[in-house]
């Protein structure tokens, strides 16, 4: 997954573009052959390098993660993500800033519909949901989750969608909130339907479009 961000300086005259790298397949750490990836590498114009942020086992440091601590905020494994990115506030009063979202994808363990928020600036990443709520969901797995998707145009906070990747996303350009809008997909949908999954069906197959209100 890649998100691009581009930071005007100097009235224009200095534009630094930023370009993240997220995950993907390729050839695992430790001997361990190829598979999907955790690590992110961000590239920026005004060095003309990349630079090594970490991975979900170690920081950028090659110190190892406390994977059990609370303080631990990383991504799992993936690839073929929903990605967007947009103006939006994550705490109520606080200024809008540009974050990048990242929804779901797949690994060999299964599908995911976890959401993550990245800060550009500060290039830490916070949990949004994990897709857990819910009585459709599986809570002793985090993979393979069917969604909540509740009345049709109707916003309720326990909606979630299904475990999915490879879809389309987009952002509403048109208002001044943050909406994120995901098309399809293959993952798995509402419910159980002959194990295939068509708009609302259960999967894997392909799922239906959902939005994500922001602000």
């Amino acid at each position: 997954m890649t998100f691009v961000t581009t930071t005007v300086t100097g009235h224009g005259e200095n534009i630094t573009s930023e370009i993240v790298l997220f995950g993907g397949v390729g050839m695992r750490s430790n001997n361990e052959g190829k598979g999907t990836l955790s690590d992110m590498w961000i590239w920026t114009s005004g060095d003309h390098g990349w630079q090594y942020l970490g991975c979900e086992e170690e920081d950028s440091t090659g110190a190892i993660r406390d994977m059990y601590s609370v303080n631990f905020v990383w991504p799992t494994h993936r690839k073929d993500a929903f990605t967007w990115t947009c103006m939006a506030a994550l705490e109520e009063g606080s200024p809008p800033k540009q974050l990048h979202f990242m929804f779901g994808g797949f690994q060999n363990n299964g599908y995911l519909n976890d959401l993550w928020a990245l800060d550009p600036h500060t290039h830490e990443w916070m949990l949004l949901g994990d897709g857990s709520q819910g009585a459709t969901s599986n809570a002793t797995s985090m993979f393979n989750r069917r969604g909540v998707y509740g009345e049709m145009g109707e916003f309720d906070a326990s909606n979630w969608p299904g475990a999915r990747c490879n879809g389309i996303s987009w952002v509403d350009q048109t208002t001044e909130e943050c909406d994120l809008y995901m098309f399809s997909g293959k993952g798995f949908g509402w419910i159980e339907r002959n194990g295939l999954g068509d708009g609302r069906g259960g999967g894997p197959g392909q799922g239906a479009g959902m939005a994500l209100e922001g602000n």
